[in-house]
C-alpha cells in the first residue's frame, strides 16, 4: 500500500494488478449515507469498519471514485482476494489511509490517519494565502 502524493490515492495491489483508491466528495456523500455516523463515524468507529459488508461497499465508492468501474460482485471479489492475500486489518487499514489522504479530516488529522496505518503524509507544505 503506498500513497500517491499528486492524486491523493492509495494504491494496492491484488494478484499482481495495481488497484487505486479514492474518495471524492460524491464518495463522501456515498459514505455519509451508508456508514452509521457518516465520514466522522467511519474515522472514530473502526469496530464497524471491521464487517464485511461495510468494507466492501466502502472499497467499491474507492475504487469507482479512482476511476475504475466496478460492480457489487466485482468490489465483492476484489474484496475476497486483499482479504485472503492480507487479511481483513489490511483492506480496513487500506480504506483508512484513503480517507486520510482525502483531505476531509484535515491536514493534521489525515497525516495522523495516514502515520496510524504505516504511511509517510504529504510533507508540502500548504500553499501561501
Amino acid at each position: 500500500m503506498e500513497l500517491d502524493r499528486i492524486t491523493r490515492k492509495i494504491r494496492i495491489e491484488v494478484k499482481g494488478a495495481e488497484h487505486s483508491l479514492l474518495f471524492t466528495l460524491s464518495g463522501l456523500e456515498q459514505i455519509d449515507d451508508f456508514f452509521p455516523g457518516g465520514v466522522m463515524g467511519m474515522a472514530s468507529h473502526a469496530e464497524d469498519l471491521m464487517k464485511i459488508k461495510t468494507l466492501v461497499k466502502l472499497l467499491k465508492i474507492a475504487l469507482n471514485n479512482a476511476g475504475e468501474r466496478v460492480d457489487d460482485e466485482q468490489a465483492r471479489a476484489i474484496a475476497g482476494v486483499i482479504i485472503k492475500e492480507n487479511g481483513l486489518v489490511y483492506l480496513a487499514n487500506a480504506l483508512l489511509a484513503t480517507l486520510g489522504a482525502c483531505g476531509v479530516l484535515g491536514k493534521e488529522a489525515g497525516n495522523k490517519v495516514l502515520q496510524s496505518v504505516g504511511l509517510t503524509p504529504d510533507e508540502v507544505d500548504e500553499p501561501k494565502k
